[in-house]
């Protein structure tokens, strides 16, 4: 249940006036702490009651006020969102300013009112309204997503997992964010966040599996310039970043700006051990890496008219690794071979979109998109042997993306008394695949038609029913190649007395192999191991069934999910042998079947500690039945578990927190993969009257063998162990200065975001 709440400031005028005096009476809001536009004021005494209403710079003015001697005047000022506000005026004149951040009161700290319930399920998606009260001030929307039921969020890493297993994309009101864009949320700014778990591909695109975390920030109305500045540097691996963030709102105009640079060294070292029909291969080595990754990223958006917007995104991110390792190779009772490996490693993606949006009628909105991108990847690596000299292996691809849609949103609608949303979506997509080092290409036309109809059919039943058709042709100077896919939608709700929700969803996806996969050029790795794309790949498909019941206790929340999901083509590693050497290549080679189950608690253990934990298990079969396999089968079962603690102490001067996770052991077809539980844990507070924020981060507390893995095949005549250690381990300083008002620099936009392909 939504209440209406108000923020009432008293302004007291209290004066002696002579005998029918009459003046003007007028001033100006200041804060830097609350909205100064569309404020109501009320002048009013025993006999006078008037109105007034701010401007965009605060002002405000009542004219030709009469008064007799001994009126108590009384200027209210109300606002959603404020205390109340006492102040006293000994001598009547023309200008009466109100300073809302005068000693009284010392801060204007938003009130929220409770409702029943924090938390609604409904077909779509959950969505859990936001307290900023639980978090410290200039708390970003990191500490927020890390206390969403179900969902767990790695601050540093940047990345979400919903019910333990469906990797999150994040959006920001409906746009997918860009990188490093989340860290510049503040929690205050937060409404709600929204949790979908069966995207349809109506809004969200053919995307073959996870779910999106969708951020809800509040709408304000100041215009300011604000911004942050940002660093962090590690106590170890040369671990420092930069982040600086700008936004400017001004009238019809919002610009939104940041950018992030990121140095981080590693020691990555590898062992492998295989044993096979042709006999015994040793290899061990020493990897010492230089990296680092920059993003930079800038919105615009341009109110041309009270119903028409448009909107201009550019974004680069990109990452660059060089590594120089020495190790050796020993391959049945042959010498020792040893080698030094020169290795580089380059990705990078640049985009450019525009959307343009005109409002129909109320609720009813039709979008024009287009969005174009660069993606490339190059793999370079040079071995001195000691035995056979230099050899190089130079492996470059890209993909160039363009992208037109049409779009249609008619929401809640009322069509034989029953509640409705409908949205349509008609896209073009154009791929040109280009490698290198490759006479090999391939150009990829989709034409993509989706609807979808979200229904209320009464207080206990609503569903959500999506149906896409796609048609994909592939062709180059050889090849003709055309498919049609049908992808459906569908996930249904049913809402008993006692709080508890039973939700039932499913869906079929689509992913296709991104330039990399259809790269048919062998890339040695080290010595003994190499990896090659396949020309030949087909998009695998996905089907996906769950059964979820969730019962919310105002902000407490506890869930059972249990979930099947299956590929009959799934794109998998498979090898295949060239004497010494096992190449890993890629082919449509694999069935997957997997079951499982996650449970989630959400909770505030002794009234302080807020509590996230959601916990499952699932049961994994990968099967190859080609006649070349080398393995045809390998299942097992694996525990996935996360955890975040967090509270606040010393008046709520510090917040602390904790949060862990178990994903293993994992398994692919080529191998059973062992890890350790990870963990990290934060402390932050705040400086200099809250501008300046400062967290010590620590990250992997538990070491080398968190972060490192172990990976095993064992098949018959088949047997390989491969042990990596990577020490990310590190305690990280982070300061953020923030400067500039508090305003929402929302931008109204829906850019193509096109799921389809693996990254």
């Amino acid at each position: 249940m939504n209440l209406n709440f108000s923020i009432v400031f008293f302004f007291v005028l209290i004066n002696c006036f002579s005998q029918n005096s009459s003046a003007d009476i007028g001033g100006k809001i200041f804060s830097d702490k609350s909205a100064l536009i569309d404020v109501i004021i009320e002048l009013k005494s025993s006999k006078l009651s008037k109105f007034a209403i701010s401007d965009k710079k605060g002002l405000y003015k009542f004219s030709n006020i009469t008064a007799k001697e001994n009126d108590t005047l009384f200027l209210i000022v109300s606002k959603p969102g404020y205390k109340t506000y006492y102040h006293k005026i000994e001598n009547l004149k023309g200008d009466n300013n109100i300073y809302l951040d005068s000693d009284e009161p010392k801060e204007l700290n938003e009130v929220i009112i409770k409702s029943e319930s924090r938390i609604v399920h409904t077909a779509r998606k959950s969505i859990y309204k936001i307290d900023s009260k639980d978090f410290l001030k200039n708390a970003k929307a990191g500490e927020v997503l890390s206390t969403v039921p179900n969902v767990y969020f790695n601050k540093i890493e940047e990345k979400g997992i919903v019910d333990g297993v469906l990797s999150a994309k994040i959006f920001i009101d409906g746009i997918e964010a860009m990188s490093n864009e989340l860290q510049n949320i503040a929690a205050i700014d937060i409404d709600k966040v929204e949790v979908i778990s069966n995207p349809s591909s109506t809004l969200y695109g053919s995307e073959f599996l996870g779910a999106i975390i969708n951020v809800i920030t509040k709408k304000r109305t100041e215009e300011f310039i604000k911004g942050s500045l940002g660093g962090t540097v590690g106590a170890v691996n040369d671990y420092w970043s930069v982040n600086p963030a700008f936004t400017y709102k001004k009238g019809r105009f919002a610009l939104r700006s940041n950018f992030r640079f990121l140095n981080n060294d590693n020691n990555i070292d590898f062992k492998t051990i295989r044993n096979d029909e042709e006999g015994v291969f040793f290899q061990d080595n020493r990897n010492k890496s230089k990296g680092n990754q920059a993003n930079f990223n800038t919105r615009a958006g341009i109110k041309l008219s009270e119903k028409s917007n448009i909107t201009f995104t550019n974004a680069f991110s990109g990452y660059k690794f060089k590594s120089i390792a020495n190790g050796l190779s020993v391959a049945n009772d042959e010498k020792v071979e040893l080698f030094t490996k020169k290795g580089k490693e380059i990705n990078s993606q640049w985009n450019l979109a525009s959307v343009f949006s005109h409002s129909l009628k109320e609720n009813t909105t039709f979008f024009v998109k287009g969005a174009y991108s660069i993606y490339k990847k190059v793999d370079d690596n040079i071995f001195d042997y000691e035995h056979q000299g230099l050899k190089y292996y130079d492996v470059r691809s890209k993909n160039k993306e363009l992208s037109i849609a049409l779009d249609l949103e008619a929401e809640n609608m009322t069509f034989f008394k029953k509640n409705m949303s409908f949205y349509s979506d008609l896209k073009f997509i154009n791929r040109d695949y280009t490698f290198f080092d490759s006479t090999y290409f391939l150009n990829q036309k989709v034409v993509d038609a989706s609807v979808e109809l979200d229904t209320d059919w009464s207080g206990k039943i609503s569903t959500e029913i999506a149906l896409t058709f796609e048609n994909t042709n592939n062709s180059n100077n050889v090849l003709n190649q055309n498919y049609n896919l049908v992808l459906p939608t569908f996930n249904g709700i049913y809402h008993f007395q006692n709080t508890l929700d039973a939700k039932f969803s499913y869906s079929r996806k689509v992913l296709r192999p991104d330039a990399s996969d259809l790269n048919n050029s062998i890339i040695v790795i080290y010595p003994g191991l190499a990896k090659q794309g396949n020309e030949n790949l087909d998009p695998e498909l996905r089907d996906y069934y769950s059964l979820t019941f969730s019962k919310s206790i105002k902000s407490d929340s506890f869930s059972i999910k249990f979930y099947h999901e299956s590929i009959n083509n799934a794109i998998a590693e498979v090898y295949r042998k060239e004497g010494e050497l096992l190449i890993q290549t890629l082919d449509n080679a694999a069935k997957y079947n997997s079951s499982g189950f996650n449970v989630g608690v959400k909770t505030k253990l002794f009234k302080k500690i807020m509590t996230n934990i959601n916990s499952g298990f699932d049961y994994n079969v990968y099967e190859d039945n080609s006649e070349m396999a080398v393995i045809e089968k390998n299942s097992g079962f694996t525990f996935r578990g996360n955890i975040n603690l967090s509270t606040k102490f010393l008046q709520d001067k510090i917040s602390v927190s904790f949060s862990g996770r178990q994903d293993g052991p994992n398994y692919s077809l080529l191998s059973k993969r062992i890890t350790e539980p990870y963990l990290d844990f934060n402390i932050s507070t705040n400086l200099l009257k809250d501008k300046i924020n400062i967290s010590l981060y620590g990250r992997n507390l538990l070491g080398k063998s968190a972060s490192g893995f172990t990976d095993i095949s064992n098949n018959g005549n088949f047997y390989q162990k491969v042990e990596t250690t990577n020490n990310s381990r590190n305690l990280l300083l982070i300061l953020t200065y923030n400067f500039g008002k508090k305003f929402s620099d929302k931008i109204d936009s829906q850019d193509i975001n096109n799921n389809d392909v693996r990254r």
